[in-house]
């Protein structure tokens, strides 16, 4: 009976360390979130760093995540993703439609700032208006899906240029700043603000703009359009495929405090 109530009692224990539920769920999630393109394998010691999980709580994961084939243990017995990532990444490219992920985040954009929300491409030395939703307002810059603008004035053309590896301060700049402001640059009397979006393996997709009248950007403005992008940017490029981490990184959490100048 004592060693029965003993082992009752250590069963317990252990039973309360395994993660259940919804929390268990999550902790599997950050595990694969640690992996990254430029590190090939990681260590159970770092890889319990970079989620600040304990060791005994990781290598239980570990285990589980190893048997359905989404991590896979190296002969030196590091971790790297295995290749059930790689099935369902087939599935989603699949299955997935880039419209479905981008128009659905334009009409928020659109609602939240009271402006006109588009998602503009590179196409060699132009950049085209891929899709567009209107803002709710009579006074507005008109645009159209489709409608193509040069790439060497306006906030959109320096953050696909920037995003494309163009070389000098200027784009230097746009990397570390991420967000673009511009004014009268495309159209007079409007303005737009821009960011990027990635996606695998960080190919940039396009950048998400805000655009109209200069009247209506003023800092208050110009500063909750940035926040709004900012998310927005980090959210559709994490949707993509991509890494969201330097939108994190410059304006962490939801209250991005930088406001600036400087598409339209």
């Amino acid at each position: 009976m004592r060693t029965a109530a003993a082992g009752k009692r250590s069963g317990e224990q252990g039973h309360e360390d395994v993660p259940k539920g919804v929390a268990a769920v999550e902790r599997a999630l950050r595990l694969l979130e640690a992996f990254d393109a430029p590190t090939r394998s990681i260590g159970l010691t770092e890889l319990a760093e970079r989620v600040g999980l304990p060791k005994s709580t990781v290598l239980r994961l570990i285990g589980s995540l190893v048997a359905h084939g989404f991590v896979q243990v190296t002969s030196d017995g590091r971790h790297q993703l295995g290749s059930a990532v790689l099935r369902l990444a087939a599935v989603y490219q699949k299955t997935a439609r880039p419209e479905d992920l981008i128009r659905p985040v334009l009409e928020r954009l659109a609602a939240a700032s009271g402006e006109s929300a588009s998602m503009n491409i590179r196409e060699g030395e132009l950049q085209v208006c891929l899709y567009r939703v209107d803002s709710a307002h009579a006074l507005r810059d008109h645009i159209r899906a489709g409608q193509c603008f040069p790439l060497d004035r306006g906030c959109s053309a320096q953050v696909l240029r920037a995003a494309s590896g163009e070389a000098g301060a200027r784009f230097d700049r746009v990397r570390s700043e991420i967000v673009v402001v511009t004014h009268g640059e495309v159209f007079s009397g409007t303005s737009g603000i821009a960011v990027p979006v990635f996606g695998l393996n960080q190919v940039l997709v396009g950048a998400l703009i805000l655009s109209g009248p200069t009247s209506r950007f003023t800092q208050q403005a110009v500063a909750q359009m940035k926040r709004l992008l900012v998310e927005a940017g980090g959210s559709l490029t994490q949707q993509l495929g991509g890494n969201p981490a330097a939108f994190r990184m410059h304006y962490p959490g939801k209250s991005a405090r930088r406001s600036g100048k400087g598409r339209s």
